[in-house]
């Protein structure tokens, strides 16, 4: 007889199902071949619910109470073994306490109280109704039994179970069942074709009706391709197979939620043998789910089989071939996740260099939100709104693609990520999602490639534009939050924080103080000493609370311009220290040896105006405006 059970934690359902009597209740044995909680485990002829973890719930007996059926009650044994430390009690609702080899008869429902909060609830099924022709797999379950792989791979059907010696002779071919289920192989791993000989092997390795994979997704599960879609790419059944039928989206719901509590295979079949069940039942009759996992042992997806119809050849599915069926769905997950990483290189390969694309391809966690030290950089086209009022759109939109395909060269060189592009500006990251010591290295070398590139680009659209422009570019290092910082529908990796904040006001300085190629004093702590930069001054810009630090970095490491590094600095010590006719003097002579350089030009208006300011000297720098 078949009874209900439901588990709860803290009065709250964990899981219910069908079992039929007799069965034992108990905490998960590993010795014995127990699957996790909550599940049904049939083995070495016993049936066991499993409703207890095997660390988690020590308090509760691997063996705590034997389920049985006499006349209209519901028996209730006490199995436990007394041990040191416990009474061998169990304990009942309403303040039952059954001692160790002692029975219980109840009229209608058996409740189990046990430590931890958890509970147990049995309960006689309600009398089944007449199934009307549109039955589904819901209301069919009640008739079907659950039943898990026993590693008894080549032990045939029982003798006395009726099949007929045809059906027994299937048994001793597993030469063939191998073969079939090793066709899948011979493909192309993820292709139309290799999912499509997938679903074919399973059904004629089976014998079943129908044949499906389900992927997991965000709303749930989505059938990836069944039997019926298989033969319309042009694979044609095997002709002694069962006939295809129409496939109408319906699957076993209550199988695939076995398969997720277990983590196993899971088969399902009557619990009687005869003719007639398949009338009864309607529609499903057999069927089989194997869990396919992903590197982590998450399931992403479930190979599922069913047979709607019994026959007279009608057979039970076997140890072997259920265990077949696990070896298809390894190639399954093998296919799922190869395709799941080419389609991860079409996207991200705009953003990743090949280095880190290869890196990423074992190591998926980098990816993973997390808290990191990076350099962050922007570079803004200067000028880009004139050459847009005298280019055509299509010129236009052809001119900038170029010139970001090239900046994004330069920061894939250098294993940056390429994060957003953001009009006619594009923002990088350097030191994650691998960790590089060097990243600041890597983001100022990146942003002295992007400057070199300047004349060039001017070049390619002199005959449209003959005014000249350029490019601002900021690089600032600190901690940062690196993750997906777009959305379930567009990805997009990238830095979250004020370190991203403070590059972005550093690239807009660009324009105010004159120098092309900006860095903080945090991205210049992080440099090796071979690195050529200009201190510039001290800021404090909107938004941003704490003065700023910048430095120019340098293309041209000729003597004359390391000449004119050493007086700027020496001229802004000057300038610091309030020594200001000292520091216009020597600006004054910068200025006339470097005139188009515009940081001497507004370091000497600073000076000049600091003579005769009545008001507090205050070295920094305050700008107005982003």
């Amino acid at each position: 007889m078949q009874l209900n059970y439901q588990v709860f934690r803290d009065s709250k359902l964990l899981a219910e199902g069908v079992i039929t009597a007799p069965f034992q209740i108990g905490r998960q044995d590993s010795s014995e071949g127990d699957p996790p909680p909550v599940c049904v485990n049939e083995r070495h002829g016993r049936r066991k619910l499993v409703f207890a973890d095997m660390s988690s719930d020590l308090q509760i007996p691997r063996q705590a109470a034997l389920v049985s059926i006499e006349g209209s009650e519901i028996v209730v044994e006490n199995i436990r073994k007394i041990r040191p430390g416990n009474d061998g009690r169990i304990q009942l609702a309403q303040g039952i306490k059954l001692r160790s080899g002692e029975k219980l008869k109840l009229r209608e429902e058996a409740v189990f109280q046990f430590s931890g909060g958890l509970s147990i609830r049995i309960n006689p099924l309600p009398e089944p109704k007449k199934a009307a022709p549109s039955l589904r797999a819901s209301a069919i379950e009640e008739t079907l039994s659950f039943r898990v792989l026993s590693g008894d791979l080549l032990k045939p059907p029982e003798q006395g179970s009726g099949l007929s010696q045809t059906a027994l002779a299937n048994y001793t071919k597993p030469v063939t069942l191998v073969k079939t289920a090793l066709r899948p192989f011979d493909e192309v791993p993820g292709s139309p074709k290799f999912y499509a000989t997938v679903v074919q092997s399973v059904r004629e390795m089976l014998s079943v009706d129908r044949a499906l994979i389900l992927v997991s997704d965000p709303n749930g599960w989505s059938i990836l391709v069944n039997s019926n879609s298989a033969n319309s790419q042009g694979n044609e059944p095997n002709p002694t197979q069962p006939a295809q039928l129409p496939f109408d989206g319906s699957y076993s719901r209550s199988l695939i939620q076995r398969v997720l509590e277990c983590k196993q295979t899971v088969i399902v079949e009557p619990i009687a043998r005869s003719n007639d069940i398949a009338a009864s039942l309607q529609e499903i009759h057999r069927a089989i789910a194997s869990p396919i996992f992903d590197e982590n042992r998450k399931i992403i997806a479930i190979l599922y089989a069913d047979r709607l119809f019994s026959g007279p050849e009608d057979q039970p599915i076997g140890e072997l071939e259920a265990s077949l069926l696990e070896v298809v769905a390894s190639a399954v997950s093998t296919g799922l996740m190869r395709q799941r990483d080419e389609e991860f290189r079409v996207a991200a390969g705009q953003f990743f260099s090949r280095k880190v694309l290869d890196r990423l391809s074992t190591q998926k966690d980098l990816l993973e939100g997390r808290d990191a030290e990076v350099s962050v950089l922007f570079c803004d086209i200067r000028g880009f709104s004139k050459i847009a009022e005298r280019v055509s759109p299509a010129d236009m939109l052809k001119w900038l693609n170029d010139v970001l395909t090239n900046l994004s060269e330069c920061v894939l060189r250098y294993d940056g990520v390429v994060v957003d592009y953001i009009g006619d500006a594009l923002m990088a990251m350097f030191g994650a999602p691998e960790p590089q010591s060097d990243h600041a290295d890597r983001a100022c070398r990146a942003a002295c490639d992007m400057l070199r590139l300047v004349p060039f680009f001017q070049e390619r659209i002199r005959h449209l534009v003959p005014d000249p422009f350029g490019i601002g570019i900021g690089v600032n290092t600190g901690n940062a939050r690196v993750g997906n910082t777009g959305s379930k529908l567009k990805y997009k990796y990238g830095p979250l924080g004020n370190t991203v904040n403070v590059a972005s006001r550093v690239e807009g300085i660009t324009k105010q103080i004159g120098a092309p190629g900006l860095i903080t004093g945090s991205t210049k702590k992080s440099l090796s000493s071979n690195f050529l930069t200009r201190r510039l001054t001290e800021v404090r810009v909107v938004g941003i609370s704490e003065p700023v630090q910048l430095y120019e970095i340098q293309n041209d490491d000729s003597p004359s311009r390391r000449e004119l590094i050493e007086n700027y600095e020496w001229a802004l010590d000057n300038f610091e220290r309030q020594q200001f006719s000292e520091a216009t003097v020597l600006l004054a002579s910068l200025v006339k040896e470097w005139p188009k350089d515009l940081p001497s030009q507004l370091l000497l208006r600073r000076a000049v105006a600091a003579i005769s300011q009545t008001e507090p000297f205050d070295p920094v720098w305050i700008l107005n405006q982003k």
